[in-house]
């Protein structure tokens, strides 16, 4: 239906399609505006993944993964995360202890992947290769502890698997004594047994797991399966009949 021209600008129907293009118009603004945000922070997870991280396998290490979300460790590691503002708050960690195979660095990545979804800044990594930079450099070492102490979350992977020698116990209790410092949570996985975190020989070491029973909850990881075991038969299982494997 046609206005005539005098009466043009008062038409309803005129008014009634200008109101329709303006909502369309403003449907397709916001929806190219929320795409443009969660690209940015699709852009941003990565970047944040890729700081914590040592290797991209990580990556994929989280709760939605988990084999058993009944997993007493696995829940745990979900209260952590829930609950992570009053651990900062507290400068409070955890230590995942126990033998291998019971999951402790994957329920680390969980937490590293989970916290990173919330923006939170967490890195991961282990005392083996924070020894082998410092050992590279000639200079900035004092700024490159002092960076660790930057995340809100520092996790450290397999503590003692490290060279037991001065320099590396040196360098380990620095890290561990510089993030008390901060007061800024750390969590630490190691294979060691509660009788030689508890009870070490070793002065060195007593001094740096006295300062770990300050910092971190304990909690022993003992896994009724070994998961690496677990894979390995589920592995074997699935692709038996492909690589033609009788036994």
């Amino acid at each position: 239906m046609v206005c005539p021209g005098s009466q043009a600008r008062s038409c309803p129907h005129l008014s009634t399609v200008m109101a329709m293009n303006v909502v369309i118009n403003n449907h397709f603004g916001a929806a190219e505006e929320e795409a443009s945000r969660h690209h940015a922070l699709e852009s941003q997870l990565i970047w944040a993944r890729e700081m914590c991280f040592p290797n991209s396998i990580l990556w994929k290490w989280n709760f939605g993964s988990c084999d058993d979300p009944k997993d007493p460790l696995m829940i745990s590691m979900r209260n952590y995360c829930d609950h992570f503002d009053d651990f900062y708050r507290d400068g409070c960690g955890l230590n995942l202890y126990g033998p291998v195979g019971t999951g402790k660095t994957y329920a680390a990545a969980c937490v590293a992947n989970e916290l990173l979804e919330k923006g939170r800044s967490v890195h991961m990594t282990d005392f083996s290769r924070i020894i082998n930079n410092l050992w590279d450099m000639k200079d900035g070492k004092q700024k490159y502890l002092d960076r660790l102490n930057e995340y809100d979350l520092l996790i450290i992977d397999d503590l003692a698997a490290e060279r037991n020698t001065t320099y590396a116990n040196e360098i380990v209790m620095n890290v561990i004594d510089s993030r008390y410092r901060s007061g800024k949570p750390l969590i630490i996985t190691t294979n060691l047994t509660a009788e030689e975190l508890y009870k070490p020989t070793e002065l060195c070491k007593q001094r740096i797991y006295s300062r770990l029973y300050e910092m971190c909850v304990p909690i022993q990881c003992a896994s009724h399966k070994d998961r690496r075991k677990h894979k390995m038969t589920r592995n074997m299982n699935k692709y038996k009949d492909m690589l033609c494997i009788t036994t």
